[in-house]
């Protein structure tokens, strides 16, 4: 017998592993139920047992039936045939009606279920490190625990209808034992099987979706392109439609091929289960008609034994098509475990509103984004430090700016600061308190940050600036105020619903802005955030340059009694700044005002005097052909 090892314990193999984890898919999912609609779940059970013992008792009538029209040739009594039909049509309606009421009950439960399971899901997603979102790996693990929480929904409906079946069996086990229990050996032995081989396909199932992982996102990131009104016009301008088409399509091949042999293995593994059932049909048949040919049995029995055979036949598929289902669920839930691990083990606390501080320090921190695996499998290989013993400091009430060349590492710091990377060494003070002692909340809350790759929520104006801060969003007059800061003020006054347009042309009625007017109302957001801190990542990228000196000669006085850092590649616009660092692959290389930057003839001179030559260069210069 081969065991798999991992580490010192021995362990049985993958495929026996799964089978051991159904109790627990079935508890999770139960669990799940039960915590959404507890008192639904109890409902949603109520009717199966109804049909469960109404079933039975029209099998044991139907045997009593069809004696009685037997005996009505030689004399019987007739008045017994319309009593036990009345019977019969009595409890059909009993189990009609609880039918009727078990399938509304199920399709709230469903849907109440799914509510409750994507909020679980995304409060797992929220609660990741966003460190994590960086690799491909971990999209990949994220998509198949997508697939995997959409399984386990899917689970509730199979328990459900598991414990359905289970009842079901009882009531019709009984009945064929008193009518012919051989009968009932023959059913159980079939299904066996029919087990075996469905787990078989399930196994075969879950391979597939694995391996597809990665063409898969590929496969919805190349489709969504087509349907993305950012990416329409550059699809249009350089003709890139037949290429991405093309491409759309070898992966969809790729897909298809895989999912061709697929279901050619399981196919393989159907037609075993077929035959087994057809071989325990035929054997039932075969074990009828030897005990009416022998007369150990009447045709009343024997008739009432076949529909107590062709219902339990029934019910052990429905038994075997929900433990597949479970069984699958079971295959995939490693890979929701393993997403799982990742998210903290409790929520984070509410953070108290923050207070000015006097101090913050970075004291030499370092970070590397997690390494990414090759493509051939091999062994991932370690990135290099997006930032390399960084230390600064940011005192109250100042102006610091970051600059440096594209990938020196500004914004990898300015995530570092607002708390949303966790240095891998090295510490971040404020006020000389170690931030790694809070949860992240707590340095959420005294952060407001503007990236250059702001978010455009398509709601109203109104939300769009009041979520800098959401606890206050029924504060219209102090959004007005962050709007007149940022100078958005003065267009959305202009529109007629003012600040109830909703943004963005994504919903209906929805106004299609510029990225300039855009970047202002992310800018109110920032101000509106009214938080110690305040990072600015190119806050003027989208605006003009009248706008983009008006907000720089006003800093001061518009972020008054709050720090900021500011991230530019202007470095005209940084020149005022209390303090400027300068990044190198990074490395904090150079730090001063801008004339002690100057005066040292280093990085920081050579690239301002570089940008600022392109601006005073003679017009009729030109570049040479």
């Amino acid at each position: 017998m081969i065991f798999w090892g991992r580490g010192d314990r021995i362990e049985p193999p993958p495929e026996r592993r799964q089978v051991r984890r159904i109790p627990r898919v079935l508890g999770s999912s139960f669990r799940l139920v039960w915590e959404a609609a507890p008192g639904r779940f109890l409902t949603s059970l109520a009717p199966q047992i109804v049909t469960a013992i109404t079933t039975g008792a029209q099998l044991v009538i139907t045997r009593d039936l069809i004696a009685a029209v037997l005996a009505t040739g030689s004399g019987g009594d007739l008045g017994r045939v319309g009593t036990l039909l009345g019977e019969m049509i009595g409890l059909s309606l009993i189990s009609s009606a609880a039918g009727l009421v078990q399938n509304q009950q199920q399709s709230m439960l469903s849907a109440i279920v799914e509510r409750h399971t994507n909020s679980v899901l995304l409060d797992r997603i929220i609660a990741i490190d966003l460190k994590r979102f960086e690799t491909p790996e971990f999209q990949d693990l994220l998509r198949r625990a997508m697939n995997a929480m959409g399984r386990m929904m899917g689970v509730t409906g199979s328990a459900i209808g598991l414990a359905r079946s289970l009842f079901l069996i009882i009531g019709v086990a009984a009945a064929l034992y008193i009518l012919q229990p051989i009968l009932l050996v023959l059913a159980i032995v079939g299904f066996v099987p029919m087990w075996l081989a469905s787990a078989a396909s399930s196994r075969q199932t879950y391979h597939f979706w694995r391996s597809m992982t990665p063409n898969e996102r590929k496969r919805n990131y190349i489709f969504g392109l087509f349907t993305s009104r950012e990416y329409a016009k550059e699809l249009r301008a350089f003709a890139l439609a037949p290429y991405m088409r093309n491409l759309y399509e070898r992966l969809s091949n790729e897909r298809l091929k895989e999912l061709a042999a697929n279901l050619r293995k399981r196919a393989r593994y159907q037609i075993m289960s077929t035959g087994a059932s057809s071989l325990v049909t035929a054997l039932t048949y075969g074990a009828l008609a030897y005990l009416v040919i022998e007369h150990r049995i009447g045709v009343a029995e024997a008739g009432a034994a076949v529909a107590a055979s062709q219902q339990l036949s029934g019910q052990l598929s429905s038994v075997v098509s929900n433990m597949t289902q479970l069984y699958e669920a079971s295959l995939f839930l490693e890979d929701w475990e393993e997403f799982n691990s990742l998210a903290p083990a409790r929520a984070p606390a509410l953070a108290e509103r923050a207070a000015p501080f006097d101090r913050i320090d970075l004291d030499h921190v370092s970070f590397r984004y997690p390494p990414s695996a090759s493509k051939d499998g091999g062994p991932a290989l370690p990135s290099r430090l997006a930032l390399d013993d960084v230390s600064l400091e940011i005192r109250a009430g100042e102006v610091i700016a970051l600059v440096g060349e594209n990938g020196s590492g500004k914004t990898t710091l300015a995530k570092v600061l607002s708390g949303l990377y966790r240095p891998d060494s090295g510490r971040m003070l404020w006020d000389g308190e170690d931030v790694a002692a809070h949860d992240q909340s707590w340095i959420y809350e005294r952060v407001a940050v503007l990236f250059q790759d702001f978010a455009r929520f398509m709601l109203t104006v109104r939300e769009n600036i009041g979520l800098g801060r959401v606890e206050n969003l029924e504060d219209l007059e102090s959004i007005i105020r962050s709007a007149e800061r940022a100078g958005a003020d003065s267009f959305v006054n202009a529109w007629p619903d003012t600040y109830d347009t909703v943004l963005g042309p994504y919903f209906m009625g929805g106004k299609d802005v510029s990225i300039g007017q855009w970047q202002r109302i992310a800018l109110a957001r920032a101000f509106f955030r009214d938080a110690p801190l305040v990072i600015l990542d190119e806050p003027t990228a989208a605006l003009d340059a009248r706008a983009e000196h008006d907000l720089f000669t006003r800093m001061r006085d518009l972020f008054s009694g709050r720090s900021v850092l500011l991230i530019s590649h202007r470095f005209s616009s940084v020149r005022s700044a209390d303090r400027i660092y300068v990044l190198h692959e990074g490395r904090v290389v150079e730090n001063g005002t801008h004339d002690e930057l100057m005066h040292l003839g280093g990085r920081y001179a050579e690239l301002f005097t570089m940008q600022a030559s392109a601006y005073l260069a003679p017009s009729r210069e030109r570049v040479a052909p």
